[in-house]
C-alpha cells in the first residue's frame, strides 16, 4: 500500500497534523468531522477527539484506517474509506473484510510479524516484575498476552482488536491510551481503567498476602520517637501510604492502625477474644529498617514563596505557627514518604487536632505531578488548607523545579495541555475577607449592566457563546500606577452555560491579578449576551430576561428551571443556586427604581394605602437585633439598599450565606423601607418600629387564632426554639409543638408572651400607591402592620399629598398627630371633609353632604400658602376611606370621610388600586415565604420595579392612542387618568 488515499487512511508512524483554522475562525478543526457535528475548539480538545478515532480505527499492517464523517457518501455520515479503491463502506466488519479483498495484482504480500514477547500491557510487566509479592507469571500466560501472528488473507478479528496505542508510542501523546489491559491474575482482558476495581473485586485474596520477610509491606519511619511509621497502603496499585503507630517502649505503650478497615478488625478481634491480632499494616512493621530524612524548612523559603504569590502573608503565618508548635512538640512538622511512585509525591504533615482524618497526629498529602493536583483527607480537592501550604514549603524545598507558572513536561504527560489555574499557583480564589470586599465593590461600581440591553446582546445565538471566558481588564484600577496586571488564570474548566435551548459545558473561565495590591479581576461582560454568576454557573442575557417575565406571571424561578431540566433531559445545579444567580443578574443590572407615574409625577395628590396582612418572610422574634439606646428612626435608605445588592453580588463569591460577610440581617435599625428617589425628602428615612408595643394599639390584637396562624407558618426549627423559650416540651413534631404552645396559650400571660416572640416574624408588607396602579412607597415589615408604618412613610415624602385614602383613617390621623403635634400634618378638621357638627353628620348620612375640591383637577392659583402641595397648591390635607365600618361602633364622624362626599373623586378614584395589587403579590407568597429576609425583600422590590414600569408603558400607550383618535385636542383627554394632574414634561410621542 503506498501513499495515503483518503486522510482518513494514514501510517501508524505519521498521523495527520492539527493546524489552526484561518478561514472561518482561529480555533481547531478535526479532519474527519465537519463543523456541524464537532465544533471548532482548542488543540488540546481536539487531540483528544482525535485520539478517539485512532483508538476505534481499523489496523491493517501498519495503517490506521479511522471512520470518516466528512460528505464524502450520500446518505450516510460515518463510513470507511478502501485505501486501494474508492470504495466507501459503512460498516466495520464489512470493511474489514473488504480490505483483504480488495488488492492490487502488482502488490507484494505483506510481510509476517515477528512474535514480540514483549508486547505485553504495561500494566502487567509492572504487576508481575514487582518484587516481594510472591506473584510470578506463567510461560503459558505470558504467551496469551503476545499478538498471535496473523497469516496472510485472514481478515482481522472484529472483537479483539489489538489496542491503539501499543505499537505507536506517538498516540499517547494526543490523550489516547491503550484500549485494553490483562488483569495479572486472571488473564480476562479489560480496559485499564477497570483493572484496579476488578482486582479489589474478583482478588481481595491476592492484596492482603502473609507477611514474611520476603513479602510485606514497604514502609519508613517518620517519627522514631513515638514510633510514627508510613506504610504502603496494600500490596496492589495504587502506591498510597498510611499512618501507622507501634510504640513498644517507655511508660505508655501504643499499637494503633490509621485504616478504617484495620480499625474494625481490630475490634472486631477483641469482642471475640482475639487480643493479640495485629493487622498486616503493623506486622509488616517488623521488617522497617529505612528511616525518613528530615528536612529543616527554612523561613527565607517561604518569604520567597510568599513574594513569587504562590500563597499570602497570613497563610505563611499559619505554617510558621505550626512549625513551632511542632518543634513544641517535639515531632517532625513535614516529611516526605514517597513510596516507589512515578507520578505522585506524598509528604506527612503534622497536626495537633484530633479528627476522623488525623487519628495518629499527622496527615498525608498528595502531589500528582501529572495533573499538577494537591489532596488532602481534610478538605475537597479543590479548596485549601494548612496542610497543603505545608507540604508545599517542604516540596519548594525539596523539589523546587516543580513550582512554575506553568507545569513542565514531565507533569503533563498524559495531558495535551494544561494552564496554570488558581489552586496550582496558590491564589486563594475566590477571595477573602479584604480581598472580597474590594471585589465585591468593584464589581458593584464598575460591572453594571444597562436597564435597557442591547438587541445585539439579546439576539446572540448559542452558537455564538465563548468557550473561554476572560476579563478584560488589563490595568489595575485600585494601584495609583497603571500597574498590569498579570497573565489569565484559568479557574475552572467545567463551567456551563445554561440557555433557553441547552446547556453548554466544558467552559473555560479565568481571572487576573494584580501583583502590586493582590486586587482580582474576573470576567463580568454582558456584550457576549452572558451573564456570570459564580464561574462555575452562567446564564445567558435571554434567561434572565425570561426569568424576569415568569416572576411578573407568579412563576417560582424553580419551576421554571424544572421544566427547563425536564426538557434538554439534562441535570441543572441547585435551584437555590439558579436563583441566586438571578438575583445576582439583578443586583447587577442598574436600574433606577424610580417609583414613578408619567401622569401623577413625583408628587401625586391623591394616594391609596394598603397592606398585605401576611408577611413575605419568616423569622423569630428573638432573632432581632435589639435596638443601640441612641437610635431615633433614621435610616439612610440609599446606604441600606446598597448593602442588601451587595449582598447579592457577594453570592457570587462565597459558598454559603454563613460565609458571607455582606449578609443583612433584619433589625429596627437597618431595615429601610423604600421610597423613589424623587419622592422622598432625603436619602435619610423613618422606620420606628422599635417603638411599637407588643398588643397594643400599633398591632393586631394577639388573638388565640392569630398567633396559631403565625405558628402555622414558621419553620419547625423556629417553632422547636420557641417552646424551649417558653418552657414547652421541644420534642415531637411541628403539629405536636404547636398544640403544646396552643394550650399554653390559653392563659393571657403566656399568650401574651408568645405574641411576644413571634409577631415579628411576619409583619407584612404596606405600600403607597397613585390611582394609575403605581406604587411609590414600599415598607416591609418586621412586626404586625400598623398606622405607624404608613406615617414613617408619608412622613419621609417631601410634599405630603391632599388626599390619602386609608381602611384605619381616624387611627392614621391620630397617630400622626401625635408625632407632629406642633404641625398638624392631617387638617383641616383632622383630615375630614367638614366639621363634624350634627348637621354635616346627618347630612352625610342622608346622602346630601357634597364637598368640592375644585383644585384636584384644576390648581388653586388664589392664595397659595408656603406648604401647599406642588401640583394643587392646596395645603389641605385629607384622609379618607372607602366606606366607614359603622358596625363595629366606629366613630360616627368618620362619614365624614367618605370618598362619594367629593364629586371630583367619586366614580373617578379607584379606591380598590391597592387591594388589587396586593391580590396580585399574594399569588408569588408560595415562593416568596422560603426565601432569606433580604432575598425575599430585594425581589419585591425588583418585581414591584418591573410592575411600575408597565403600568408606565401602559398609561403611555394609552396616552398616545387618545391623542391621536382626538386630534390632539387636551379637553378630550380622560382626567380620570391624571387625578394627580402633575404632568410629566417628557415628551409621550
Amino acid at each position: 500500500m503506498e501513499s495515503k488515499v483518503h486522510i482518513s487512511v494514514f501510517k501508524k508512524s505519521s498521523r495527520p497534523q492539527v493546524t489552526r483554522c484561518t478561514v472561518c475562525c482561529l480555533r481547531y478543526h478535526c479532519p474527519l468531522c465537519p463543523p456541524a457535528m464537532y465544533k471548532p475548539r482548542c488543540k488540546s480538545q481536539v487531540l483528544k477527539h482525535f485520539a478517539v478515532h485512532v483508538k476505534n480505527a481499523v489496523e491493517y499492517e501498519d495503517f490506521y484506517i479511522t471512520k470518516c464523517h466528512q460528505d464524502c457518501r450520500n446518505g450516510s455520515s460515518g463510513h470507511f474509506h478502501c485505501p486501494f479503491c474508492k470504495r466507501t463502506i459503512v460498516r466495520r466488519q464489512d470493511s474489514e473484510r473488504h480490505i483483504q479483498t480488495c488488492r492490487r495484482p502488482a502488490e507484494e504480500p505483506p510481510t509476517k510479524r515477528p512474535k514480540n514477547p514483549q508486547n505485553v500491557p504495561r500494566f502487567k510487566e509492572e504487576t508481575s516484575s514487582r518484587s516481594g509479592q510472591g506473584t510470578t507469571t506463567k510461560p503459558d500466560q505470558k504467551q496469551k498476552a503476545v499478538t498471535p501472528e496473523r497469516q496472510e488473507g485472514t481478515p482481522l478479528p472484529a472483537g479483539r482488536r489489538k489496542p491503539s496505542g501499543h505499537d505507536n508510542p506517538a498516540c499517547r501523546v494526543g490523550g489516547g491510551k491503550p484500549a485494553t489491559v490483562l488483569c495479572p491474575h486472571c488473564e480476562v482482558p479489560m480496559m485499564k481503567k477497570n483493572i484496579r476495581k476488578h482486582i479489589y473485586r474478583r482478588h481481595l485474596d491476592k492484596a492482603v498476602e502473609d507477611i514474611t520477610a520476603h513479602s510485606h509491606l514497604d514502609a519508613v519511619c517518620i517519627d522514631e520517637e513515638n514510633g510514627i511509621y508510613a506504610v504502603r497502603k496494600s500490596f496492589l496499585e495504587p502506591f498510597v501510604p498510611l499512618h501507622v503507630q507501634k510504640k513498644t517502649w517507655g511508660k505508655e505503650h501504643k499499637v494503633k492502625c490509621d485504616s478504617n478497615e484495620c480499625i474494625q478488625a481490630c475490634a472486631f478481634a477483641v469482642r471475640v477474644g482475639m487480643r493479640t491480632f495485629q493487622c498486616h499494616h503493623v506486622r509488616s512493621l517488623d521488617y522497617c529498617k529505612e528511616n525518613a530524612v528530615q528536612t529543616v524548612l527554612q523561613e527565607e523559603k517561604i518569604n520567597e514563596m510568599v513574594k513569587k504569590m504562590w500563597f499570602g502573608e497570613e497563610e505563611k503565618q499559619q505554617c510558621l505557627q505550626l512549625q513551632s508548635q511542632a518543634a513544641t512538640a517535639n515531632v517532625p512538622v513535614s516529611v516526605d514518604v514517597s513510596m516507589k511512585s512515578e507520578h505522585k509525591l506524598f509528604v506527612s504533615v503534622y497536626e495537633p487536632s484530633v479528627s476522623y482524618c488525623v487519628r495518629l497526629g499527622r496527615v498525608i498529602v498528595t502531589y500528582d505531578k501529572r495533573t499538577n493536583t494537591w489532596h488532602c483527607p481534610c478538605t475537597k480537592p479543590s479548596s485549601s488548607c494548612i496542610h497543603k501550604y505545608m507540604a508545599k514549603w517542604h516540596l519548594f524545598e525539596t523539589h523546587v523545579h516543580l513550582f512554575r507558572k506553568e507545569p513542565s513536561t514531565e507533569m503533563k504527560s498524559d495531558i495535551s495541555e494544561q494552564e496554570p489555574s488558581a489552586e496550582n499557583m496558590g491564589i486563594a480564589y475566590p477571595p477573602e475577607d479584604d480581598q472580597l470586599q474590594r471585589m465585591v465593590s468593584y464589581i458593584h461600581s464598575s460591572k453594571r449592566y444597562p436597564a435597557v440591553l442591547p438587541d445585539d446582546v439579546l439576539s446572540v445565538q448559542q452558537e455564538g457563546y465563548p468557550v473561554q471566558l476572560f476579563p478584560l481588564e488589563t490595568l489595575c484600577s485600585t494601584c495609583p500606577e497603571d500597574t498590569v496586571l498579570g497573565p489569565p488564570i484559568l479557574i475552572t474548566s467545567q463551567a456551563q452555560i445554561v440557555s433557553l435551548t441547552g446547556v453548554q459545558k466544558g467552559v473555560n473561565t479565568y481571572c487576573k491579578q494584580c501583583s502590586k495590591c493582590g486586587m482580582l479581576y474576573r470576567y463580568q461582560e454582558y456584550h457576549d449576551g452572558l451573564h456570570n454568576f459564580d464561574d462555575g454557573v452562567i446564564l445567558t442575557l435571554n434567561l434572565c430576561i425570561f426569568l424576569r417575565n415568569s416572576l411578573q406571571a407568579h412563576t417560582a424561578v424553580g419551576q421554571v428551571f424544572d421544566a427547563l431540566e425536564e426538557t434538554f433531559k439534562t441535570p441543572l445545579p441547585s435551584r437555590d443556586r439558579l436563583l441566586h444567580a438571578y438575583l445576582h443578574f439583578e443586583a447587577l443590572t442598574a436600574h433606577e427604581y424610580k417609583y414613578y407615574c408619567v401622569n401623577c409625577g413625583y408628587f401625586p395628590s391623591v394616594v391609596v394605602m394598603d397592606r398585605h396582612e401576611k408577611g413575605v418572610f419568616s423569622m423569630p422574634f428573638c432573632d432581632i437585633e435589639p435596638v443601640p439606646g441612641d437610635f431615633t428612626g433614621d435610616v439612610n435608605s440609599e446606604d441600606f439598599w446598597d448593602c442588601v445588592s451587595a449582598e447579592m453580588i457577594a453570592w457570587g463569591l462565597t459558598s454559603s450565606d454563613s460565609n458571607n460577610p455582606f449578609t443583612v440581617h433584619p433589625s429596627y435599625h437597618f431595615w429601610a423601607p423604600w421610597i423613589g428617589q424623587g419622592t422622598r425628602r432625603s436619602d435619610v428615612v423613618l422606620n420606628t418600629e422599635f417603638l411599637k408595643a407588643p398588643g397594643g394599639a400599633d398591632d393586631i390584637n394577639a388573638t388565640e387564632d392569630r398567633l396559631t396562624n403565625q405558628l402555622m407558618n414558621l419553620k419547625v426549627d423556629a417553632v422547636r426554639t420557641l417552646c424551649k423559650e417558653c418552657g414547652v416540651d421541644s420534642n415531637g413534631s411541628k403539629i405536636d409543638l404547636i398544640l403544646r404552645l396552643r394550650t399554653k396559650m390559653q392563659n393571657k400571660q403566656d399568650c401574651n408572651k408568645v405574641f411576644e416572640k413571634i409577631c415579628g416574624a411576619s409583619g407584612g408588607l404596606a405600600a403607597i400607591m397613585c390611582p394609575c396602579g403605581i406604587v411609590y412607597s414600599l415598607k416591609f415589615n418586621i412586626r404586625a402592620e400598623g398606622p405607624r408604618d404608613f406615617a414613617d412613610m408619608l412622613l419621609a415624602w417631601k410634599h405630603l399629598p391632599n388626599v390619602s385614602v386609608y381602611d384605619s383613617a381616624q387611627a392614621l390621623v391620630n397617630h400622626t398627630s401625635g408625632r407632629e403635634p406642633e404641625n398638624l400634618p392631617f387638617q383641616p378638621h383632622e383630615g375630614r371633609l367638614a366639621p363634624p357638627t350634627p348637621e354635616n353628620i346627618q347630612a352625610a348620612k342622608d346622602r346630601t353632604l357634597k364637598i368640592h375640591l375644585p383644585w384636584i383637577l384644576e390648581p388653586n392659583t388664589e392664595n397659595v400658602e408656603d406648604d401647599s402641595h406642588p401640583c394643587t397648591k392646596s395645603s389641605h390635607r385629607y384622609v379618607l376611606c372607602d366606606k366607614p365600618d359603622e358596625d363595629n361602633g366606629k366613630d360616627e364622624k368618620d362619614i365624614l370621610r367618605r370618598i362619594d362626599l367629593v364629586p371630583e373623586l367619586a366614580g373617578q378614584l379607584d379606591s380598590k388600586v391597592a387591594e388589587q395589587f396586593f391580590t396580585e403579590m399574594r399569588k408569588n407568597d408560595y415562593f416568596l415565604k422560603n426565601m432569606s429576609p433580604s432575598a425575599c425583600v430585594f425581589l419585591v422590590r425588583n418585581m414591584v420595579h418591573h410592575h411600575n414600569e408597565k403600568k408606565e408603558r401602559q398609561s403611555i400607550e394609552k396616552m398616545k392612542r387618545s391623542v391621536w383618535e382626538v386630534g390632539s385636542s387636551p379637553d378630550s383627554v380622560d382626567n380620570s387618568a391624571s387625578l394627580g394632574h402633575c404632568h410629566d414634561t417628557r415628551d409621550i410621542t
